[in-house]
């Protein structure tokens, strides 16, 4: 009887959970000056979310895909 070697889980990519992370908590609350981002309230998009944005898109992921990482329940949640 031969015994198969278990198969190796599928390599997660540290730079796509870090930038759904990113994209998840840099996302944009209105303000009357403009969107400032929820996390370091600077001018939305700020850079950390133009990085995970990016990475994600370069990783196959549409627009829209990204914008529903935003998950919160309200403005300020």
């Amino acid at each position: 009887m031969h015994e198969h070697a278990p198969t190796a889980p599928e390599p997660v990519d540290a730079r796509l959970v870090a930038a759904r992370q990113v994209a998840r908590v840099h996302c944009p609350i209105a303000w009357p000056q403009g969107d400032r981002c929820l996390n370091c309230h600077q001018p939305f998009p700020c850079s950390a979310y133009g990085w995970a944005f990016d990475v994600l898109a370069d990783a196959g992921w549409s627009a829209e895909q990204i914008k529903a990482l935003d998950v919160r329940t309200g403005p300020w949640s």
